[in-house]
């Protein structure tokens, strides 16, 4: 009788306990929906408060070329912009407002392997200076060709892009040890009539532009110094010839004009333009192809 005694009571204490048990889970599961019921408050009243308040649309960009920007390049903006190398234009005058879109448009044709800063608030140039990875394109580089072409008649937009398709050779060879077989600078010089004359609407127009800034810089001087010789650079006038060659024998039958005896090329240099373009475009878009993105 004890014995059962006992265990009534040790069944008691046991159903004491379980009560208790079940009382203290059933307070903590009450009072976690009580927190969470009042975070979901505070969250439904925040969204409602949200919809109650008029969103403004992203603000499109309103930057707009002070004048009309060449349509002859290619161009448009990439819809993000990533964390490979690219070519960056840090600052923009007035008189460099051809650059922006000129920028975008390398960006759009080349990859790099380091991040190229294009300068315009510099002295000197144009110049690519290999240790920093920096153009220099001087803001003054336009009343430069002003003072060739004339103010109303200058094409500073076109001498500006293939004079910044130059440079861009300069930074390949620093920047991929391309294969060089002969003067750096000839090899920049082809190259910014390659690229031109391929990837840019109407890029013919831009290259003879730019002949004939070389052109009218070789009437600057009328003798010739030793320097002028040894430069790294060839004359001015072997620069001229040398573009409209490539100009004429990217399409002869389009460019016919550019030969003649007066102002242009001779037919007997005419004659070897086509195969010269030819295998100077082939030879140039085979060692770009890993950097092309087009």
């Amino acid at each position: 009788m004890g014995r059962i005694i006992a265990q009534g009571r040790e069944t008691d204490y046991l159903h004491i306990i379980m009560s208790k048990v079940i009382a203290d889970r059933f307070c903590l599961n009450t009072r976690l929906r009580t927190l969470i019921g009042a975070m979901l408050a505070v969250v439904l009243s925040s969204c409602a408060w949200s919809d109650s308040q008029p969103v403004e649309a992203p603000v499109a960009s309103q930057w707009q070329p002070q004048t009309p920007v060449s349509d002859r390049v290619v161009h448009s903006a990439p819809d993000s912009y990533s964390a490979e190398p690219r070519m960056v234009l840090r600052s923009v005058i007035s008189r460099d407002k051809y650059l922006p879109e000129q920028v975008d448009f390398i960006n759009e044709l080349l990859k790099f392997k380091q991040t190229v800063t294009v300068l315009t608030e510099v002295e000197e140039g144009p110049l690519f200076d290999p240790d920093t990875q920096e153009i220099w394109m001087p803001g003054s580089f336009a009343d430069v060709v002003e003072s060739y072409f004339g103010k109303e008649d200058a094409p500073i937009a076109d001498v500006y892009l293939h004079t910044l398709v130059h440079e861009v050779g300069h930074v390949l060879y620093s920047q991929y040890d391309l294969p060089l077989l002969a003067r750096e600078e000839d090899a920049a010089d082809a190259l910014a009539s390659v690229l031109l004359l391929e990837y840019v609407e109407d890029g013919a127009s831009v290259v003879l532009n730019a002949a004939d800034m070389f052109g009218l810089e070789s009437e600057q001087f009328e003798k010739l110094e030793e320097s002028d010789f040894w430069s790294e650079h060839s004359l001015d006038i072997q620069r001229f010839y040398t573009t409209l060659c490539h100009v004429y024998g990217s399409d002869p039958a389009a460019h016919a004009d550019l030969v003649n005896e007066e102002n242009g090329l001779s037919q007997d240099r005419a004659e070897t333009c086509q195969y010269e373009y030819e295998r100077i475009r082939q030879g140039w878009l085979d060692v770009l192809k890993p950097y092309l993105k087009r």
